[in-house]
């Protein structure tokens, strides 16, 4: 089953056990590559998805989103990728829309224009994150090669905001990185809130 999906908030599973997410992400970006599909950070740092520790490997972004909440994109997707003791891809997607400027990312894209991108640089990646941590959860993929499967999506439903200037410097990178929305075919979408 494939990636990315529309968020059909009509059919939603609610979770009747309540699993927090829980992240201690390192603040040293370790290097900065393009891969040819975005600009993606090399970083560390745990979270806890269903109650199962999983280690941050990268950070990258698409513009517009690849998942769409109702039929609706959003201006931007991160991607936060994970791997657990076991092998298993987990990714937590945030969701931005143009409005206010966005300190962490507008430290972000100087440190990306202005630095050699072998070297690292220091962000706090816990101020990409909404207060609210509600999100839906399903199985799918990877959306870039090799759109690897059995990957545990985690999408938080409270959206954030970037300016213009910020998504229009973003697409001097890249635009239009994002990939089809993917069939259901039947899989739940299971949505977690406190």
């Amino acid at each position: 089953m494939q990636s990315p999906i529309n968020i059909d908030t009509k059919i939603l599973e609610p979770s009747h056990t309540y699993h927090e997410l829980d992240f201690n992400f390192d603040s040293h970006v370790h290097h900065v590559s393009d891969t040819g599909h975005s600009i993606e950070l090399a970083l560390t740092g745990k979270s806890h998805f269903m109650n199962r520790e999983f280690s941050l490997l990268q950070l990258h972004f698409h513009a517009p989103s690849e998942h769409t909440v109702d039929g609706k994109y959003s201006d931007l997707e991160a991607h936060f990728v994970h791997t657990g003791e076991d092998g298993r891809l987990a990714v937590m997607g945030i969701l931005f829309n143009v409005g206010e400027e966005n300190t962490a990312f507008e430290i972000l894209l100087d440190e990306i224009e202005d630095s050699d991108l072998e070297n690292g640089f220091e962000i706090a990646l816990a101020s990409f994150l909404p207060e609210d941590l509600a999100y839906y959860h399903y199985i799918g993929s990877l959306t870039t090669p090799p759109l690897a499967e059995n990957v545990e999506w985690y999408i938080l439903e409270e959206q954030l905001e970037i300016s213009q200037e910020q998504l229009n410097r973003f697409h001097k990178f890249y635009e239009d990185n994002n990939r089809d929305i993917q069939d259901l075919n039947d899989r739940i979408i299971t949505y977690i809130n406190d």
